[in-house]
């Protein structure tokens, strides 16, 4: 919406010149829905999300200062905020319950990228359109805005895949730690290409959806906030595929026990596809206590297995409030992990071998994404356990009014869905669901179920 845009952005240089600063420009950076593997990013595998058109942009603005501040602030009434860029980024990337903590991350990460000495105070004055708690990356798009921001102002040029990697292990200072995926994209994207994302190393692939299909989003009405959730459950599901890893490590008859991803062990057992995996899993149990596995692994003891195994970089313990009969499900998870890996490869082969001039084999490809997508969300829901009834009933009712296939997207235990369906039904879908919103009593039913092309990643406006 070109016009609602630029009144977007009058206010934000408005408000940077009424505080003084002289405005220098604006940057954006986009939140991103993934249409299929979820929870695979942090375990090694490939992900395939599109760039939102909804974004986080700042304004930016300078003026002259003998002793140089940083200032935030944000359109809406959250609270502003302000640090001495002469600080360690240590010291200024600390985890709060304020909004601007993932700004600070941001700025971690642009001094890690490229140390900078700041001369004047700055201002960063932004404002969001990624729903927040809606599992569609509201924090990284606020992260990667801040990071490339802070380097617009002294770096002609900017390499983003680079900038992606470094702001995920800043914004693991802050928050949870996560995979990549968020700022990869919300950095790299192209706009009205599918990102296909793989981490061993970071590397792209970009293809277009098949002709005449739609990008369904669309809310559960609850919130999914992994960095405070009361069940810790993100946290939980890393721990789980890592005590998997390591008793598949220990079935190899590892000598020493190291943190491993799910890819790893696919190496290590020297198979070609994950799905080659699953018979391996079969061999490890359903559930396993924290003491039944610190005594197969042969650790000495909770403490020693906790600090060697469940800490993030941050040394944050995975698990809160444990103890040793603290119980971790551990097949049905790497289960999950290696069909959805499996799955997210042949997500990949059908946007690059179908034959969009063949009528058939694009029906063919539509067949193939429907399974593909269903079967996603199945896997996400009764084996990583990662969906809710919430998602569950609105995935059920999006697929009734016009969705082929849809799934949950993000994290998930809340947040928003995801849905393909072909272009001929989208005003029938949005219609049918905007009613079935507002009988719950949602008023701002633009906000919770909207269609989106696929984005692009961040720029300098």
């Amino acid at each position: 919406n070109v016009p609602d845009q630029e009144i977007r952005y009058k206010k934000l240089q408005q408000k940077v010149i009424d505080a003084g600063y002289d405005f220098i420009s604006f940057v954006r950076s986009p939140g991103r829905v993934n249409l299929i593997s979820e929870h695979t990013d942090y375990n090694g595998y490939q992900v395939a999300p599109i760039a939102l058109e909804n974004d986080f942009v700042f304004a930016i603005g300078a003026k002259k200062s003998e002793k140089p501040l940083i200032s935030i602030q944000h359109l809406d009434s959250h609270q502003p905020d302000h640090f001495d860029p002469s600080l360690s980024i240590t010291e200024i990337a600390q985890p709060t319950k304020c909004w601007s903590m993932y700004v600070r991350a941001g700025f971690h990460a642009a001094q890690t990228y490229q140390s900078q000495q700041f001369k004047d105070d700055i201002l960063l004055v932004g404002h969001g359109t990624v729903p927040l708690g809606s599992g569609l990356s509201s924090s990284s798009a606020l992260s990667c805005c801040s990071a490339f921001a802070f380097l617009s102002l002294s770096c002609q040029e900017i390499d983003t895949v680079k900038l992606a990697a470094i702001v995920a292990k800043s914004e693991a200072t802050v928050a949870i730690e996560g995979g990549g995926m968020d700022q990869a994209v919300s950095l790299n994207a192209i706009a009205g290409k599918v990102s296909i994302i793989n981490f061993n190393p970071l590397r792209f692939e970009q293809y277009r959806l098949p002709e005449g299909i739609k990008v369904a989003v669309f809310s559960s009405l609850k919130d999914s906030k992994k960095a405070t959730s009361e069940s810790n459950f993100y946290n939980t599901r890393v721990a789980e595929c890592r005590a998997g890893c390591a008793l598949l490590q220990k079935q190899l008859g590892a000598q020493k026990i190291e943190v491993k991803m799910c890819f790893d062990m696919q190496q290590m057992y020297q198979k070609t596809s994950p799905s080659s995996m699953l018979q391996e899993t079969e061999e490890l149990p359903e559930k396993i206590t924290l003491k039944q596995l610190y005594e197969t692994l042969e650790f000495e003891n909770l403490e020693e297995m906790m600090e060697q195994l469940f800490s993030t970089q941050s040394k944050q313990k995975l698990l809160l409030n444990y103890s040793e009969d603290t119980e971790l499900v551990i097949k049905s998870r790497l289960r999950h992990v290696y069909s959805e890996g499996f799955r997210a490869k042949m997500f990949e082969r059908v946007l690059k071998q179908y034959d969009p001039k063949d009528d058939e084999d694009v029906m063919t490809a539509y067949s193939q994404l429907e399974e593909l997508i269903n079967d996603s969300h199945r896997s996400c829901d009764l084996d990583y356990e990662c969906s809710c009834n919430e998602l569950n009933t609105v995935i059920q009712e999006a697929r009734k009014n016009g969705c082929f296939c849809a799934r949950m997207t993000g994290a998930g235990m809340g947040g928003y869905a995801v849905g393909l369906l072909h272009e001929q039904d989208a005003d029938d879908f949005l219609a049918k669901m905007k009613a079935y919103y507002q009988k719950r009593g949602v008023k701002n039913v633009d906000e919770v179920v909207f269609l989106t092309e696929a984005g692009q990643g961040a720029s300098k406006v």
